[in-house]
């Protein structure tokens, strides 16, 4: 993700092939799980986030265009829907200079 065009987030995300049949096949910049699941026919009932404090890897600095060993925020969140299921698990880093984090559900 971009602000002002300088990278603040780099996130992975992963959802299970056999909720979301087809879905690898679209080759288009996707929207927020919310929104995904609700093509699919799926209901967000809760979310789970840890949040933890490291250093950027080489791979999540270059990334972020930060030299690595930079301190950031490791996100790590789990949707499920209404019958439990895990539909994302999603995985983000972020600097912590200048920075904040804001999440709304």
């Amino acid at each position: 993700r971009l602000d002002d065009g300088r990278p603040f987030l780099l996130e992975h995300s992963i959802v299970p092939c056999e909720l979301f049949p087809g879905l690898a096949a679209r080759n288009e910049v996707l929207s927020g799980i919310y929104s995904i699941a609700q093509q699919y026919g799926h209901i967000i009932g809760r979310a789970e986030e840890r949040i933890t404090a490291g250093s950027a890897s080489a791979e999540v600095a270059e990334a972020l265009s930060i030299p690595a060993g930079t301190p950031v925020v490791m996100l790590d969140r789990v949707v499920h829907n209404i019958r439990g299921q895990v539909v994302e698990w999603r995985v983000g880093w972020t600097p912590l200079q200048d920075l904040y984090y804001r999440v709304e559900l």
